[in-house]
């Protein structure tokens, strides 16, 4: 559901050091159809996040998948008061740090969805590195023979 939480220090001395925090989560979806939805779903209850305070929060949800652009923000009030945030597609639309078009277009053959490869291919390329014992294998300490 989250791929990284950030937290927001507020530079409040009068306030106890335990309540001088807020977060802020992100999730990042790859797929070919728009997670609008499952912003929604990203609760301070939920247990991947567990987070009780008063302090509005920010949750940031991105659809790298899609070809279209698309940026909503809107604060919701369920239990504390949210800053929800959904950003569709990788353009300079969506992300004015985009505005080259040859990085653009970069980025979006990086995380084009019809590109990735299949779970069976990297388990296979990965399998040999991750069996116990075979990371002690020449291949895999390289930078060991220059120290």
């Amino acid at each position: 559901m989250i791929d990284a939480m950030i937290l927001i220090y507020y530079n409040c001395p009068e306030l106890p050091l335990e309540e001088r925090f807020s977060l802020c989560c992100i999730s990042a979806k790859l797929t070919a159809g728009s997670n609008h939805s499952e912003l929604a779903n990203i609760q301070q209850e939920h247990h991947s996040i567990d987070y009780s305070s008063d302090h509005p929060w920010i949750t940031i949800l991105v659809d790298y998948g899609l070809y279209t652009s698309k940026v909503t923000a809107k604060i919701t009030q369920n239990t504390h008061q949210c800053l929800r945030i959904y950003a569709a597609g990788i353009t300079p639309d969506t992300f004015k740090f985009l505005e080259n078009q040859k990085f653009s277009y970069i980025l979006q053959e990086l995380v084009a969805f019809e590109g990735l490869v299949p779970r069976r291919k990297i388990g296979a390329c990965l399998r040999k590195h991750m069996e116990f014992g075979s990371t002690a294998n020449a291949d895999s300490m390289v930078w060991e023979t220059d120290v």
